[in-house]
């Protein structure tokens, strides 16, 4: 039989869970992305997480077990956990980089890694390759990783995240308080379940939840479009609420619904805008976490304060 061929995708790797996503292949790519990683590093120290699909945190002990082998610290997060939160991390803590087990937007049946710089950043598409050329040799030998390599476990990354958050300057937490908006939120029972509704309550919102269990059953299709959110747009007229949003699974992309359940448009490249439709905005955490756009973005929304 011939063997897997790792391919990169949109940010990393994804593929079916139990067919090629298999724990053979899931040691292969970490082990590329290990020695990418002590390309770069002589003494490098990861975070790793996992969204809350099916075996997530086995599949995150599993790549911890890969880089420990390698003599890589890893720092592993108690729970699933949002991708930009594990951005966020790795820059504030000046780590090597991230590994999160997601396939992101996609179906409950697939899962991935996706890959993160010591900028908190996506691989680029040229250092993605490398990591994968590295999986595909066929001379790879894994060694024991309990005598080898370290690995702790982080229980707050969330609860910083939030406060980390709530402290940003072109935030006005205090105007939002003082509106205590109403807030429809489709966590799609992804890693935001949790996250997205204690950051809207310390923003004195009124949270409307759907889908906020974090179990990893996609209520449904999980990518943010507007064909899949019927539920969000019912529950933003239904309950009167200003402004609804949606999630991924990891919590990269977002959707904005308006306070008639119109104006809707999911994540990809940083932009904000208004249609005839209501609001309209356009996200990605990459691009989000390093953008001066953003400072333009919070701005306009604030307009509406």
């Amino acid at each position: 039989m011939a063997r897997y061929k790792i391919k990169f995708g949109t940010s990393g790797w994804r593929a079916l869970i139990a067919e090629d996503f298999n724990f053979e292949n899931l040691r292969r790519v970490s082990l590329g992305s290990a020695k990418y990683l002590l390309s770069k590093s002589k003494n490098p120290k990861i975070i790793i997480g996992y969204d809350t699909r099916f075996m997530g945190l086995r599949f995150a002990q599993e790549v911890a077990k890969v880089m420990a082998s390698e003599k890589i610290t890893c720092c592993l997060t108690e729970r699933d956990t949002p991708t930009p939160v594990m951005s966020a991390y790795i820059i504030k803590n000046k780590l090597a980089g991230g590994i999160n087990i997601t396939a992101s937007h996609n179906p409950s049946q697939w899962n991935g890694l996706k890959f993160m710089d010591s900028n908190g950043r996506f691989l680029s598409p040229e250092d993605a390759s490398q990591v994968f050329r590295l999986a595909d040799q066929e001379d790879f030998s894994l060694k024991n990783w309990k005598y080898v390599g370290s690995e702790a476990i982080d229980n707050s990354a969330n609860k910083r995240h939030i406060r980390a958050i709530l402290k940003l300057p072109f935030i006005n937490v205090s105007a939002i308080k003082r509106r205590k908006f109403a807030v429809a939120v489709d966590c799609v029972n992804g890693a935001g379940g949790l996250i997205v509704p204690q950051l809207l309550e310390k923003l004195g919102c009124m949270v409307i939840p759907i889908n906020t269990d974090p179990n990893g059953k996609f209520a449904h299709t999980p990518e943010p479009l507007p064909e899949n959110l019927g539920q969000l747009k019912k529950a933003v007229k239904e309950s009167k609420a200003d402004i609804g949003f949606a999630v991924d699974p990891d919590v990269d992309r977002c959707a904005i619904v308006d306070n008639k359940g119109k104006g809707l448009v999911a994540a990809l490249n940083t932009g904000l805008e208004k249609c005839n439709s209501g609001l309209v905005a356009r996200m990605d955490a990459d691009d989000i976490m390093h953008s001066q756009r953003l400072r333009k973005q919070v701005d306009f929304l604030n307009s509406f304060l």
